[in-house]
């Protein structure tokens, strides 16, 4: 377990990210290896755009990348009797399988909850997977039923071939 390094990510690190998420893709939603060659380059495009307002770590092995922690973060409007606390959403932890079950995911996520911190987080938000409920539980995450969500009534776009 001491061989593995996380680090904050930089631009430099965006094609490592994309590799990743493309991997998590494949895993959980069986999408071919191979599927929207675009893809790359929407997600280049869209680190861009977001980098202001989210943090990412990298896991790797060696020098090679092997999971990653991807974290929004929305900076509360201010009110005049507190402090403006933000909050982060958690929009993908993911550890490539030859590297789960070592306690990785659970260093990825105390990584944030200490960015979390660090920042003054009031809360951090998630939708998991059912595999990974327990990770989160473990680490104090609880279900949040008072919040509502909108779903659009058109149809999404069909996914790129």
């Amino acid at each position: 377990m001491s061989d593995y390094l996380i680090r904050r990510t930089s631009p430099h690190d965006d094609p490592t990210l994309a590799m990743l998420r493309r991997a998590d893709a494949i895993e959980r939603r069986a999408v071919a290896h191979d599927a929207d060659p675009g893809f790359e380059t929407r997600f280049a495009t869209w680190a861009e755009e977001t980098r202001a307002m989210s943090v990412a770590w990298l896991a790797e092995l060696r020098a090679e990348p092997v999971g990653m922690l991807h974290m929004f973060v929305h900076a509360r409007m201010p009110m005049p009797d507190r402090d403006t606390a933000g909050w982060g959403y958690i929009g993908l932890l993911f550890v490539l399988p030859a590297n789960r079950d070592c306690g990785l995911g659970g260093r990825l996520l105390d990584t944030a909850l200490n960015y979390a911190r660090e920042h003054h987080l009031s809360r951090i938000l998630l939708h998991p997977t059912e595999r990974a409920v327990p990770l989160y539980r473990r680490t104090g995450f609880d279900p949040a039923g008072q919040y509502l969500a909108w779903t659009a009534n058109e149809p999404l776009p069909a996914p790129i071939a």
